[in-house]
């Protein structure tokens, strides 16, 4: 039969030995995965929002959304065996939401300056054409 889990990274027994490098390392793994999973949804959050008309005020928009969803897990843990809620979580939680949002305004950014970039190549192509055509 399979026993739960008891918060291990793994369900396999292992020996007492590696069982102290396993409890090490289970917190701030834990912790890693929760604020690069809050990251990620911050950032598809905030390009999905771009693409909306929220677009000025995207940035708040996707900081509360990534704050309520990290309360609301929070939560969840209160009533869930095994797991505990802790208001550092919810700040984990929306730094990496608060991380997600800047890596993705910084590629907006990037993109919009390789749009510009383009638009001006293709006008002076645009002049030059005419340009040559008025010589005819």
């Amino acid at each position: 039969m399979n026993k739960p889990m008891n918060g291990r990274l793994s369900g396999i027994e292992i020996n007492p030995i590696s069982n102290k490098r396993v409890d090490k390392w289970e917190l701030p793994v834990r912790k890693m995965a929760h604020y690069l999973l809050f990251a990620s949804g911050g950032f598809i959050l905030c390009l999905l929002l771009n693409l909306s008309i929220a677009k000025k005020h995207k940035n708040l928009i996707a900081i509360f959304l990534g704050l309520l969803l990290a309360f609301i897990d929070e939560f969840h843990q209160l009533y869930s065996s095994n797991r505990t809620a802790r208001i550092s979580d919810v700040g984990i939680d929306t730094l990496g939401v608060i991380s997600g949002i800047l890596v993705a305004n910084v590629l907006l950014k990037i993109l919009d300056k390789i749009e510009t970039r383009r638009q001006i190549k293709k006008r002076q192509l645009t002049e030059e054409r005419k340009e040559n055509y008025d010589k005819l």
